[in-house]
């Protein structure tokens, strides 16, 4: 029999954490991409390869040095590097006035292989991987570019070039800054360390999304890049990432993980009440984005953190998920008690029970 309704949220990352930190690496470097992996395994994180179909496939002028398609699903074998798009070919489509403009290269052609053509080839090709965002070439493109990518992905990252602005948990579709299609990213650069740590701390104590990238490493075996940061320096920061994870405050997560975690979460609600001693708790999500894309129930299925109030008399939870009991993370604030469970959207209602 129900009762009263107990006091229930939507964490805005996972596991309750404050912030989010995401990793991307463009362009697909194979020298680069292999340290890069290593580097990753050895802390414990993950990040993202903005991967570029031609350069993976090997196609002129770039016929050599990037990843290929059996380096990358090592990658994803290893939870090191997921593949995202960074467009089909690298074409710069860029908007008037940018000095990457080139008005031969704005023709819908071009925006339809560049964009809807990169995410159905990652997709054939690594069809585990849901493939929803993207790394703009440049960090620039045309009004048009930026209509077909609206339609097609749920998130984009501009260029983080000059000022960084943190990046919010809930981007807006229509901010101009800070969007969903326009995220602020800093770069890994060598002599910016200093401006990473201060963003990275900022995003840890205010509660934001920490979003870094970088195209290649440079040190003895590695060639230079644009922008670049040496394995040493890069680990500092791997290093500070980590120590954040470690207690709790914040998520290291991909590019798809926070950007699936957060559409949901933009789009879902949560209810809780009391049913025969346990408690029952159930997400619900809206099935489209506020501008109508799909939130289809194949990718947007990444379990959401609930933190949920526990009966005084409560100590400990447990519940299921995929079919396994789950340990809830408990802890006390303001003399009660609060279990943090996650659940898939649109699953049905999850039973926590008391530790058994």
């Amino acid at each position: 029999m129900k009762s009263e309704c107990i006091k229930a949220e939507i964490c805005k990352a996972r596991g309750g954490a404050r912030a989010i930190a995401t990793l991307t690496f463009d362009d697909g470097v194979r020298t680069a991409a292999l340290a890069l992996s290593e580097l990753l395994s050895e802390y414990g994180l993950c990040g993202s390869l903005m991967t570029v179909p031609t350069r993976v496939m090997g196609e002129p002028p770039y016929s050599s040095g990037y990843a290929d398609a059996d380096d990358i699903n090592g990658f994803v074998a290893l939870g090191t590097l997921e593949p995202q798009s960074h467009s089909y070919s690298h074409l710069y489509i860029a908007e008037p006035g940018h000095p990457d403009h080139r008005p031969e290269n704005c023709t819908d052609e071009n925006r339809e292989r560049e964009i809807l053509g990169s995410k159905k080839w990652l997709e054939e090709h690594f069809p585990d991987v849901p493939c929803v965002s993207l790394a703009v070439p440049g960090g620039s493109y045309d009004e048009k570019t930026e209509s077909l990518i609206m339609k097609t992905f749920y998130a984009a990252r501009r260029s983080g070039l000059g000022g960084v602005e943190m990046q919010s948990l809930t981007p807006s579709d229509e901010a101009v800054r800070g969007g969903w299609y326009r995220l602020s990213s800093i770069w890994l650069k060598e002599e910016r360390i200093s401006d990473i740590f201060n963003y990275l701390d900022k995003c840890v104590e205010e509660g934001g999304w920490f979003i870094a990238g970088c195209h290649n490493l440079f040190g003895a075996e590695l060639g230079r890049g644009n922008y670049d940061i040496t394995p040493e320096a890069l680990r500092t920061v791997l290093a500070r990432v980590r120590e954040y994870k470690a207690c709790g405050k914040l998520w290291a997560a991909s590019f798809s993980e926070a950007t699936r975690y957060l559409r949901e979460y933009e789009g879902s609600s949560v209810s809780a009440y009391c049913e025969g001693g346990d408690i029952l708790v159930e997400v619900t999500m809206k099935n489209e984005t506020p501008r109508g894309l799909p939130l289809t129930a194949d990718v947007f299925n990444y379990p959401l953190t609930v933190r949920v109030e526990l009966p005084a008399d409560r100590e400990g939870a447990r519940y299921l998920l995929g079919g396994e009991y789950q340990c809830a993370r408990v802890e006390s604030e303001g003399g009660k008690t609060y279990a943090y469970i996650d659940i898939i959207p649109n699953s049905g209602a999850v039973r926590v029970e008391g530790e058994g």
